[in-house]
């Protein structure tokens, strides 16, 4: 999925955004590469960015509970979408509560990008999910959908037929693959759309014009990727950005469990440092915004942290061919690299997790 946005005056040109990839990757990959990742993509100046990323593990809804001075408080929700290994997942999933979380691409219902579901899409979206997710579990899943029809939503008038008729398509096929598989939540990546600038009325009024489709989900994944490391936009700026976009999911999400995406990298549409690792106390910091933002009491009810590092690794593209070749030691094993990688990255969410935790 990408999105172009106008750069603003005076501001760092932003080049285009990429939306989320499958961690289920690994197990069904498209001959044509992944679908844009974690987004969350885009930046800059215009009301929406793009929205922009399976492996599989059980979910469970809004679950566990933390014993909080006495009281029972929700504990926050670690969803991974990265493709860690069988490893890493032993080692920490247990200690933090992590879960793989569920994702279906595009290419999986919408084969030839025109915007409309494929024949028989449902059906085989909830084949797959019945081979990834057993029935009777309770797992987000993400509807990664990048064609046309998004960027109508995020761009088009609100007061067309064509933008009415791009959100009945969104509506229409979470409720036909909900049928088939009610003991699932669903929800669509990048919606409500995200914008880095302009934060403003006719921003609230477009999300305001996608209700039916967040009406018609079980949970909201908005995303919230970082685009500029703190020497290029003030730290204040970058947080108030994952604020307000987080704020505006919660305002719509309707009592919903609000789930924003990130990333441990900056976006690639930064020609200057995307696909490079964020450093620890900025990371720290963009994910803790998440859980600053509260609307009438509501606040996020975790976070959904996406990656593709060995896709992108293997891909033999740019910028990544460069990321890795300046990121991985001379003469590491890839996979064990990963594997550090991931792991502190882990340890750094749920870290951040913990302090924000309620109680």
């Amino acid at each position: 999925m990408w999105f172009k946005f106008p750069a603003r005056e005076g501001a760092p040109l932003r080049p285009r955004l990429r939306i989320i990839l499958p961690l289920l990757w690994s197990a069904c990959a498209p001959s044509e590469g992944p679908p844009g990742g974690g987004d969350d993509d885009a930046t800059a100046d215009s009301t929406a960015d793009t929205g922009d990323d399976a492996d599989t593990g059980d979910s469970e809804d809004s679950a566990d509970t933390a014993d909080s001075g006495g009281t029972d408080a929700p504990a926050l929700l670690l969803y991974v979408n990265e493709m860690v290994s069988d490893a890493v997942r032993a080692e920490l999933y247990p200690s933090l509560g992590a879960e793989d979380a569920f994702i279906v691409y595009q290419w999986q219902f919408d084969a030839d990008g025109d915007g409309a579901a494929d024949a028989g899409a449902a059906a085989a979206v909830a084949a797959y999910l019945d081979g990834v997710a057993p029935v009777g579990t309770t797992a987000p899943v993400c509807i990664d959908w990048e064609a046309d029809t998004m960027s109508t939503l995020y761009a088009g008038d609100i007061g067309s037929e064509a933008f009415r008729s791009a959100a009945a398509v969104f509506v229409d096929f979470v409720e036909q693959v909900r049928a088939l598989r009610p003991d699932l939540r669903f929800g669509y990546y990048g919606i409500p759309v995200r914008t880095y600038w302009d934060r403003d009325a006719a921003w609230h009024a477009r999300n305001d014009a996608l209700l039916p489709i967040l009406d018609a989900s079980d949970v909201v994944f908005p995303s919230v990727y970082d685009f500029y490391t703190d020497a290029d936009i003030a730290e204040a700026e970058d947080l108030s950005y994952v604020r307000d976009n987080v704020g505006e999911a919660l305002r719509l999400a309707g009592g919903k469990d609000v789930l924003p995406y990130v990333w441990h990298r900056y976006h690639d549409s930064n020609a200057t440092v995307g696909g490079r690792l964020i450093g620890e106390d900025e990371f720290k910091a963009h994910v803790g915004a998440v859980f600053e933002a509260e609307v009438e009491g509501a606040r996020a009810a975790g976070v959904v942290w996406w990656g593709a590092d060995r896709y992108f690794a293997a891909s033999g593209t740019q910028p990544w061919v460069d990321v890795f070749a300046e990121e991985v030691p001379a003469g590491a094993d890839l996979d064990a690299y990963l594997d550090g990688l991931h792991a502190e990255r882990l340890r750094w969410l749920g870290q951040v997790l913990d302090a924000a935790a309620p109680g």
